[in-house]
């Protein structure tokens, strides 16, 4: 080869093999994938043979999995089925007729069995599973067919040696009268003349001997046996029993499967069946006509079907829950009618997973937020699984667990895998959802996070005899709607929370749920004012529920002149136990004052006062829960739990035994039924009394369904939703303010103040760090505050909370002399919140904060980070910088010297 040539070849070679490397790098993976969609963001990938998708952004060219590709490399834990679930997309939940939860998912359960199909649809591709093995393989293969349907059926779609396999396999019989040719032969232990008669059963494409005769028919009677329940051998084969069979041989040339076909044959045959679309219903049909035991169908089957679109940068992944099937009312072998009630579905719980080597974390939307290390090796918690908006208190007894640890506000999630991140929004079956989330090294190699949601719930309930044997019991038709999460994409220097964030606030705003504030002067000051409470006195030596009015009417008037005269106007005043009966109301079947703080006269003048001087009334309302049965309809007004008794929140842990008795104390569940009319009702009322701004105590936080009524009537969660939402939306349309505490996603469009929003998350181990994510996505848009200042016994570390995610000044107060509270343990959590006790503090640091709030109010929050142990940065969108120290000494930060627990204030730019 000349030299010339030789360098061509060989710069030839190399380009090659670099092009081969950068296709190794980037899109290896992606040969076993076909493109199913396409926009000028995204490109969608499909893999057939396991349904896997992927997703790629054009701008960039990275590709986002729905399933780890490097099982065979990564992984060296999992095993069998856990190791299967890494291919999966979907993860089903199903209980047994005897409550055993059973778990599937869809490779193990559908893909490895071919039963799937793919379907284009617009911007994508729909797959429907059918979960569970609908035929054993042995139903593929018929043992004994006419000739004519086997010709039609199989024969001709076949050519070459496949069709050899099968003409080899099978020989071609039938039933002839006996003659010098075919004399009879005699068969051990079967009754030859009383079935055939003056017939016998002869080969037509060869030749037999009596022997091979005899064997043919040792042929024919196996099958029989295997193929009709009621015979166990061919000793119990009669003429009565087969004469249709008898008939079909005398009538008809059948192919006959030879019994001692290898077993590999019979494996390529029931492959090559699979692949040119014979079904084991045909099988169904032959046997059938000829009076054998047809293949039976296993009736515990389940059918998902899932879509996945492209909708301009981001990808749709939806379920529509409707067209789900269960096995319902089927009857099993003993002849009993059972259900297998399909109680969840899990939606890609390995999207962008991240491997062993990964570096980055899980976002978790737990209370403020919370971030999961990836790999952080915390194995001996458990995993991550908390209901979105809280807990549902409709579906079983349980105890109110909201003082004790954070809930779920906002329906996403996400994960940062090195260089790249997603954020999950859930935006279809919010109100059923679960967040799901685990590091690496429990189960399998990989971290991972999605979403869960529970189409049917599950209670458990008993006897009042037998109150320690439990069983399950299920809402009687599982959620009716759709599922449907949202991913978008983030990289680069977005790839983070922060970026997570924004993206979500930006997604918000587009909805136009959020809306940005204007500037202000000075920042509100918010405060709670507490009227009355009920508490046990004796009267005459009987114990008797009286009410004590903490905060009058006038008393209010009071403390509000107090701020006015050092300079704090604009207040928000939210007025908590108003209403007949205090903190504890009667039912609020029609809202009334309550007289002991000086009734509607007294509330009136108040209410006129704060108006006159610009300054909003709100008034708490107690609509979702009721304390006492007093003017509560039980049967009609009450939610029920799913085993259908009276639905109450607990305020302790209490026994099955005493639940069965209705022993404990707790709030009655107000079912979302009658919300529509009980806001009518009072929302004229509400006018009558000048009221014009209200809050809700458990509004924000609580959402409850109601399992009392027939199939037809039932109210899930998401459909409580709605009917919330929908009584939110008419308050708006009659002008009233709404201030509401929490406050669950789907509420902020309503919202003009937030109360109590959470600074931090539950705290679980399996946490690395909390962080402000809520605040990040709500801050400039909804003014909000944390938790009163007054209410912690470390109230600095509540006011730099609240410094620190640019919330505003919130005090908790009472007027009269605290000892009332004191006698009352209901009350004990009411702690420190005499005005006289907080006065001062509340001035100062009004006006030590002035300044900032004011000028950050409208401000949205662009980063957030620990600067080291105990000091937190916050930076706004105009430059300002703020440092907290939670230290108790004092530190140099950047050049700047910090107080212990005290914060500052810088403005360098936004160049920072």
């Amino acid at each position: 080869m000349k030299k010339s040539n030789l360098l061509t070849f060989s710069l030839l070679v190399m380009i090659v093999l670099i092009n081969s490397t950068l296709i190794k790098a980037n899109d290896l993976v992606l040969l076993n994938y076909e493109p199913v969609a396409e926009n000028d963001h995204l490109q969608l990938y499909l893999n057939r043979e396991t349904t896997e998708i992927a997703v790629k952004r054009k701008e960039t060219g990275t590709v986002y999995y729905s399933n780890p590709q490097d099982i065979e490399e990564n992984e060296s834990r999992a095993r069998g089925r856990i190791r299967d679930r890494l291919s999966s997309q979907l993860i089903i939940n199903y209980y047994t007729p005897d409550d055993i939860l059973t778990e599937m998912n869809n490779y193990t359960d559908s893909v490895k069995y071919g039963q799937y199909e793919i379907k284009k649809i617009g911007n994508g591709v729909e797959i429907h599973y059918i979960f569970g093995r609908q035929w054993e393989d042995k139903d593929y293969l018929p043992k004994i067919a006419s000739k004519e349907v086997f010709q039609k059926e199989i024969l001709d779609k076949l050519d070459g040696e496949q069709k050899q396999l099968f003409l080899d396999s099978f020989n071609l019989v039938k039933l002839v009268e006996l003659s010098e040719k075919y004399q009879k032969v005699d068969i051990f232990n079967f009754n030859s003349d009383e079935v055939f008669g003056e017939y016998t059963l002869i080969s037509l494409i060869q030749d037999l001997t009596n022997a091979g005769r005899n064997r043919l028919i040792e042929n024919l009677l196996k099958w029989i046996v295997e193929n009709r329940n009621d015979i166990r051998n061919k000793s119990e084969i009669r003429g009565d029993k087969i004469k249709t069979l008898v008939e079909f041989l005398k009538n008809d040339e059948v192919y006959l499967l030879n019994d001692r076909t290898p077993r590999w044959d019979i494996e390529d045959m029931t492959l090559i069946l699979k692949e040119i679309g014979y079904t084991p219903e045909i099988t169904q049909r032959i046997y059938e006509e000829i009076n054998l035991d047809p293949p039976i169908e296993n009736p515990v089957v389940f059918e998902v079907s899932v879509q996945y679109m492209i909708d301009e940068g981001d990808l749709l992944v939806r379920i529509p829950v409707k067209e789900v099937k269960y096995p319902k009312n089927i009857i099993n072998k003993e002849g009993q009618q059972v259900s297998y009630p399909l109680t969840s579905i899990s939606i890609l719980r390995y999207f962008n997973a991240g491997n062993t080597s990964a570096k980055g974390y899980i976002f978790i939307p737990d209370g403020s937020g919370a971030l999961i290390n990836l790999n952080n090796n915390r194995l001996y918690t458990p995993a991550y699984s908390k209901q979105v908006y809280g807990s549902d208190y409709s579906v079983q007894r349980s105890r109110d667990m909201s003082k004790i640890e954070e809930q779920i506000y906002l329906p996403i999630f996400g994960m940062k895998n090195n260089e790249q991140a997603f954020l999950g929004i859930i935006e279809e079956g919010d109100a059923i959802g679960r967040i799901f989330a685990d590091i690496a090294g429990r189960n399998d190699s990989y971290n991972k996070v999605g979403a869960e949601f529970n189409i049917i719930q599950v209670g458990k309930t008993s006897l009042p005899s037998q109150h320690w044997l439990f069983m399950n019991v299920y809402q009687p038709r599982p959620y009716q709607g759709i599922l449907q999460v949202r991913y978008k994409f983030l990289e680069g220097d977005k790839a983070n929370y922060i970026g997570m964030a924004k993206t979500y606030q930006e997604y918000l705003v587009s909805k136009g749920i959020l809306k940005k504030m204007k500037e202000i002067e000075e920042p509100p000051f918010f405060l709670d004012l507490i009227g009355a409470i009920d508490r046990k006195r004796p009267i005459l030596g009987v114990p008797l529920k009286v009410i004590e009015p903490l905060t009058t009417f006038a008393d209010a008037e009071d403390i509000v002149n107090l701020l006015f005269d050092n300079n704090i106007n604009n207040l928000i005043i939210n007025y908590t136990g108003a209403l007949r009966g205090g903190l504890r109301p009667i039912y609020p079947y029609k809202i009334k004052m309550e007289n002991k703080l000086g009734g509607k006269v007294a509330y009136r003048a108040l209410n006129n006062y704060l108006s006159n001087n610009e300054i909003p009334l709100f008034t708490e309302l107690t609509f979702m829960n009721a304390f006492k049965k007093r003017r509560l309809d039980i049967s009609d007004d009450a939610a029920r739990f799913i085993d259908r008794r009276p639905a109450r929140i607990y305020e302790e842990e209490i026994t099955e035994y005493a639940y069965q008795r209705d022993i404990g104390e707790g709030r009655y569940v107000v079912s979302p039924r009658i919300f529509a009319e009980l806001f009518d009702r009072n929302i004229k009322r509400l006018k009558d009394l000048g009221i014009s701004s209200v809050s809700f105590r458990y509004l924000g936080k609580q959402l409850n369904g109601d399992y009392n009524r027939t199939v037809a009537d039932i109210i899930d969660r998401q459909e409580a939703l709605k009917i919330t939402i929908a009584q939110l939306e008419k308050l708006k349309e009659n002008g009233m303010g709404i201030v509401l505490s929490g406050v669950n996603a789907p509420y902020l469009k309503y919202v003009d103040y937030i109360i109590g929003m959470p600074v931090a998350s539950s705290d679980y181990y399996l946490f690395d760090e909390s962080i402000p994510f809520y605040q990040l996505v709500v801050h400039g848009y909804i003014p909000y505050s944390s938790n009163a200042i007054n209410m912690d016994e470390n109230y600095k570390y509540n006011l730099l909370k609240t410094i620190e995610t640019g919330g505003n000044l919130y005090y908790k107060w009472i007027y009269r002399e605290p000892s009332i509270i004191k006698e009352a343990e209901e009350y004990q959590d009411l702690r420190s919140v005499y005005y006289r006790d907080w006065l001062d503090n509340a001035i100062y640091y009004y006006h030590r904060t002035s300044s900032l709030l004011a000028n950050i109010y409208n401000q949205s929050i662009i980063s957030h980070r620990k600067v080291q142990g105990g000091v937190y940065e916050t930076i706004y969108e105009d430059g300002t910088i703020v440092l907290v120290n939670y230290n108790k000494e004092d530190l140099f930060i950047e050049g700047v010297k910090m107080p212990g627990e005290s914060y500052t204030v810088l403005r360098r730019g936004i160049d920072r």
